[in-house]
């Protein structure tokens, strides 16, 4: 375990792989493949995975998770073998001012085998609910039915202050906030993995002390998820409807969540990701 204090975002402000550099001695040393990066104060705001020293992505050298409190609970917990997938998602434009993301679609078919269908697209069996099929009372059924896995595509409102001021989009129009997470009894505890394909779920309004980042993902996580898998900053729907597949993909072939995601996330730096219009036909 290697701790060093005193960091701040002024500490490298035009160069932020110097933030790793102090431990790159220590760390070729250890042979260390993985980061466990828990993170306080505005170190909060940083995309580790994405820091680059000039050559390479951080991500390339190291796989990389951060570590919560709110986690500590399910480090010692077996992950889940057999995954069966909810899917739930907001393909259409929204009365609420939000824009339309039409790589969701794309995006679940891609991931989910609808059970109890003809579809042989998806890459783990399960269900998916898109548009105003995606409301409150079926993601609350969806997590009682005890998928290991819900996969929540959909716009996703983070505001410092108040949890009724932070909000998911649902399919129907709906806004869910974080306190209705808590009143009305939405059940993690089945949940492997949680990920939330969304526009600033780990991430809100900066309130300069970064402690608005640990929203939704956390408050899952509190609530029972032993993982989860979320977007940081304001994302691009077709680019993460393409990295999410290979998720999944690299999943299915028997790769933990971790590596997974970081061969995922190297086949996109290397342009080896391919598209999820090529590689389903589920995009046009």
């Amino acid at each position: 375990e290697i701790t060093y204090g005193d960091w701040s975002s002024d500490v490298c402000s035009s160069d932020l792989h110097c933030l790793i550099a102090p431990l790159d001695d220590e760390l070729r040393r250890a042979g260390a493949s993985t980061l466990l990066i828990s993170l306080d104060d505005t170190l909060r705001y940083l995309p580790f995975a994405a820091l680059h020293d000039g050559t390479r992505y951080l991500c390339e050298r190291y796989r990389i998770v951060v570590y919560t409190a709110a986690a500590r609970r399910h480090l010692a917990t077996p992950p889940e073998t057999s995954w069966r997938v909810a899917g739930l998602g907001v393909s259409e434009a929204s009365g609420s001012g939000f824009r339309p993301l039409p790589g969701v679609r794309g995006e679940l078919d891609s991931i989910v085998r609808e059970e109890g269908s003809e579809d042989q697209q998806g890459v783990f069996p399960g269900v998916v609910h898109l548009d105003n099929r995606f409301t409150s009372s079926q993601l609350r059924a969806d997590l009682n039915a005890g998928y290991p896995v819900v996969h929540i595509a959909s716009h996703f409102k983070f505001q410092p202050g108040s949890k009724t001021d932070s909000f998911l989009l649902l399919g129907d129009g709906q806004r869910l906030n974080l306190d209705d997470f808590q009143i009305e009894e939405f059940r993690f505890s089945s949940v492997d993995l949680l990920t939330l394909s969304a526009c600033e779920t780990a991430f809100g309004g900066r309130d300069a002390r970064g402690r608005e980042i640990e929203s939704f993902g956390v408050l899952a996580q509190q609530l029972g998820a032993k993982a989860v898998l979320a977007t940081l900053w304001q994302v691009e729907d077709m680019s993460t409807a393409e990295l999410m597949a290979n998720f999944y993909r690299y999943r299915q072939k028997g790769l933990s969540k971790i590596d997974a995601l970081q061969e995922a996330q190297l086949a996109f730096i290397r342009g080896q990701g391919g598209s999820v219009a090529e590689q389903d036909g589920a995009v046009q």
